[in-house]
């Protein structure tokens, strides 16, 4: 229902009716609308985040748990749900590379703008004058060379030799080039308030394709993506499983957060109470001790006493061992009263009477 009525406003119609001659016109005027669904659905996307505390994705139910428990903690939760939807999509795109409470200038590597370029860097450069090293140099070109720089920078850190090109760790520094590039062409760009589509579309790929390079890196080889996130100071969250996940609607991350903050006051007050009860049995445990003991020395008489009495009226002791007959010798004897002493059956029987 909802796809229809998106078709419908897609649609506008604008209908004009002229009664003219006693005959009613009706002029349809049909305007084609573009859509506006975004290809990554977010809510409030243009909503800016400094804190980098953020970053993590757990910060908001970590919040959640230390709201206080009053009148207004429902309005709290919910208050908390707007601010971590509004920050999701400046999370996406930052939160991985910590550039979130960084200056831009920050986010990418340092290099040397007066090398040459990558192209020309293999060349000899001795004896060549100063105004064509100048020309060839990375300050004097385009951004694409500021972005091989920066995507040389990253992958020198983390290969495993000169002439490594293809190996997971090559791949994973490459495309932390490419998004760091990219994000601050977006900043550069800045286009208030809507953010270049062209640019926001395929760094949201190219993000979704590193996080896939970390999770191979890291079932293959565990030092190896260690040194990686450390080298290019990047961050790898594990997803949550499907039975883990909560849906974005605020009423079911509200009741979700409320069944764990319920769960956690139960076991911090079933902790309270079994500290409660330790110090109180070691506070009362020698009292309970000798009462116990007299408890059990009175229990002793009163069972002796009874003994006497029974055997006084003469009742028999219920420790008497039980009569257990011999199965094999009464079997056996059934077994050769039978071969003696056998009859026939009935149905024999008559046929003997009838012959007769």
């Amino acid at each position: 229902m909802t796809v229809v009525y998106r078709n419908i406003l897609l649609w506008r119609n604008a209908c004009s009716r002229v009664i003219s001659g006693g005959y009613r016109n009706i002029y349809l005027i049909t305007v084609k609308r573009q859509s506006s669904r975004p290809r990554f659905p977010f809510f409030n996307k243009h909503m800016k985040v400094t804190d980098p505390a953020r970053q993590d994705p757990d910060h908001f139910e970590k919040l959640a748990h230390k709201v206080p428990l009053d009148e207004r903690y429902v309005d709290t939760l919910s208050l908390l749900w707007k601010e971590k939807t509004g920050s999701e999509r400046e999370v996406t795109f930052k939160g991985d590379d910590r550039m979130i409470g960084r200056k831009p200038q920050n986010w990418v590597p340092e290099i040397d703008e007066n090398s040459p370029k990558a192209n020309y860097a293999e060349l000899d450069w001795e004896e060549i004058p100063e105004s064509v090293k100048k020309i060839f140099s990375i300050k004097f070109g385009e951004r694409r060379d500021y972005t091989d720089a920066w995507k040389k920078a990253l992958i020198d850190k983390v290969r495993k030799h000169e002439l490594d090109i293809n190996s997971l760790e090559v791949k994973i520094a490459w495309t932390t080039g490419v998004i760091r590039s990219w994000t601050l062409l977006v900043q550069e760009i800045d286009n208030k308030p809507k953010k270049p589509a062209h640019i926001i579309y395929p760094l949201q790929l190219m993000i979704a394709f590193r996080r896939k390079l970390l999770r191979q890196l890291r079932e293959v080889d565990t030092a190896a993506f260690e040194k990686v996130l450390s080298e290019l100071k990047i961050a790898y969250h594990v997803p949550k499983r499907p039975e883990e996940q909560v849906e974005k609607r605020r009423k079911a991350w509200v009741e979700a957060l409320l069944k764990e903050r319920i769960a956690m006051e139960k076991d911090i007050k079933m902790e309270e109470l079994n500290k409660k009860y330790i110090a109180e049995r070691i506070k009362c445990g020698p009292e309970i001790k000798n009462r116990l003991e007299k408890l059990d020395t009175e229990e002793t008489k009163i069972n002796s006493r009874l003994k006497e009495l029974a055997k006084i009226q003469g009742e028999m002791s219920k420790k008497l061992p039980k009569y257990q007959p011999k199965l094999i010798e009464e079997l056996s004897e059934i077994a050769a009263h039978a071969i003696l002493y056998h009859r026939p059956e009935d149905s024999q029987r008559k046929d003997r009477l009838l012959a007769a």
